[in-house]
């Protein structure tokens, strides 16, 4: 906010009206190249103090069986119960807003992003699996105003019992902003209410 408000008011005097007579001519000339400088600078300032406040923001997260778009998705029934010591397999699904795009050379907008999943225990915080940062690059002919990415996950059967919670971090590689969000799940033996796959 701070930024925009000094942007506007260093854009204030370069769209004042000079004065045009016709003995001022060149001196309006001049005046009218201070402005556009004036007026680039500020462009600049506001483009520095952007930059430095990069941001990223997970507007949704969703584990489901099924994802065939942004914002199509079959969503899995929660509270998420597994049963443990069998294989359980799932697709972190995520929305993403504020995410930077760039265009290169050609014409083509390029948003790269990093993503990885840890998982803790309940009990005491402890990391007990975790995926390797991986990269999920788009290319497209136009800006994205929205995104999504859709990362399968496979949890071994060797998980015991009890609650855990899945942490998903992603970080913007064009800016270094990073977010990060948790969905909770427990591992039980059996019983009512599992988790359909």
């Amino acid at each position: 906010v701070n930024a925009f408000a000094a942007f506007a008011k260093a854009l204030t005097p370069t769209l004042a009206p000079a004065d045009a007579t016709d003995s001022a001519t060149a001196a309006a000339g001049d005046a009218d190249a201070v402005n556009r400088e004036a007026m680039l600078e500020a462009i600049d300032r506001l483009r520095a103090a952007v930059a430095r406040t990069p941001q990223l923001a997970i507007r949704r997260a969703a584990l489901c069986r099924q994802v065939d778009g942004f914002g199509v998705f079959d969503g899995l029934e929660q509270p998420h119960r597994f049963l443990a010591g069998s294989p359980n397999a799932f697709i972190v699904y995520l929305e993403l807003d504020e995410f930077h795009s760039e265009r290169r050379e050609g014409g083509a907008w390029v948003t790269e992003l990093e993503q990885r999943v840890q998982i803790y225990n309940d009990r005491d915080a402890r990391s007990v699996w975790a995926t390797d940062w991986s990269e999920v690059v788009d290319v497209n002919a136009n800006r994205r105003r929205d995104f999504f990415t859709a990362q399968v996950i496979e949890l071994p059967p060797a998980f015991s019992l009890g609650v855990f919670h899945l942490k998903v971090q992603v970080r913007d590689r064009l800016t270094g902003a990073e977010s990060e969000t948790s969905i909770e799940f427990e591992m039980v033996a059996g019983g009512p209410g599992l988790t359909r796959r």
